[in-house]
Parts: structure tokens; C-alpha cells; sequence
């Protein structure tokens, strides 16, 4: 039987192996995309996750996260 991902990340967060997800940001001083590691944070209707500001890998300036959805790196 195959398990689906939500299921998955819960039982990662109960043995300790939560999944985080790459998030792809567009840096509002340089236009250069960013790929942000997202923090699961879990409830118990729904998979959420957490993206802490972040300094563009390109410019170095300091950038907020717009508010989700958040599109996924490949």
C-alpha cells in the first residue's frame, strides 16, 4: 500500500526525520531566485510550513518571504 506524503512527514516528525521542502523566492533587490529550506510545522489537519527571512545567495541583502502559497523548487 502506498503512503502519501502527509502521512509521511508525520511519521518523520514522530521518529524525528521531518521533511523539510525547498521554496524558490525572487529576491526583491536583484530579481534572482532563491531556494529556502521550509520548516515543517505540524498540526493535525493540515501540513504547514515555516520560512524564516533569508539573505539573497546572490546580493546578500536581507529578504521577507511573501505570504504563502510558496511555489516549490524542483
Amino acid at each position: 500500500m502506498a503512503v502519501g506524503w502527509q502521512t509521511a512527514v508525520w511519521q518523520g516528525a514522530l521518529t524525528g526525520e521531518a521533511r523539510f521542502v525547498e521554496f524558490v523566492f525572487v529576491c526583491g533587490w536583484c530579481d534572482t531566485e532563491c531556494v529556502v529550506w521550509g520548516e515543517p510545522v505540524m498540526s493535525w489537519w493540515t501540513q504547514k510550513y515555516r520560512v524564516d527571512d533569508f539573505d539573497c545567495w546572490n546580493c546578500g541583502t536581507a529578504c521577507t518571504p511573501h505570504e504563502p502559497p510558496w511555489t516549490e523548487a524542483d
